[in-house]
């Protein structure tokens, strides 16, 4: 039986700020031999992403040899933060910045509703 595949620290963060943007995005960080994300580019093609880690040191991010030889094969696009994934969809950099900004602020706003709704409770 395979055991689940280990992912990077800010996978789902990548992967929830494209979602956020209402871009449809793929977690295949599942399937062996393939991408982390397949998300949808604004101009409507496919857009293949391998996560890293961007706090860990370059050796902790290299590639697997499967990784590698996927990358030989399709073009993948290698991204480190929330930023770069937007950036690989298509927004602008400054666009992509602004967005990631007003996520976080939007994600404090639900969680300290949710924190007063259980402290509520008890």
């Amino acid at each position: 039986m395979r055991r689940a595949a280990r992912v990077d620290a800010n996978h789902g963060l990548v992967r929830d700020r494209i979602r956020f943007v209402g871009r449809p995005c793929k977690d295949t960080s599942a399937y062996p031999e393939f991408c982390d994300l397949v998300a949808l580019h604004l101009a409507g093609h496919p857009v293949l992403m391998e996560v890293k880690d961007g706090d860990k040191p370059p050796s902790a991010r290299k590639l697997t040899p499967a990784q590698v030889s996927f990358h030989m094969e399709f073009p993948v696009v290698v991204v480190k933060n929330e930023v770069e994934g937007l950036i690989a969809i298509g927004y602008p950099a400054d666009a992509a910045a602004q967005n990631v900004a007003t996520w976080d602020a939007q994600y404090v706003q639900r969680e300290l509703r949710r924190r007063a709704r259980q402290k509520g409770k008890r």
